[in-house]
């Protein structure tokens, strides 16, 4: 099953707040997030970390590490390296 981050740890690894987590993917600097049943915001790992690769962004080891912690995320960071 692929690696879901929350809004909690994106804005942790990002340096931002949780508003200004949402307020990203609103403006297109993050991919857009699946929902919960609940309407929460879930992203895929690689998803992210595909995303931040193509802007050039800096990647957190700690979102790397998730990306990749289910084999969904290694051909991802293998082209963007």
């Amino acid at each position: 099953m692929p690696t879901l981050v929350t809004p909690g740890e994106l804005s942790r690894w990002l340096g931002l707040s949780i508003d200004g987590v949402a307020a990203a993917e609103e403006a297109g600097r993050l991919p857009r997030a699946r929902r919960t049943p609940g309407n929460h915001r879930r992203w895929l790992a690689a998803a992210v970390v595909a995303f931040l690769s193509r802007t050039g962004a800096p990647i957190p080891p700690e979102l790397v590490a998730r990306a990749t912690a289910d084999g969904t995320g290694y051909e991802v960071l293998t082209l963007a390296q």
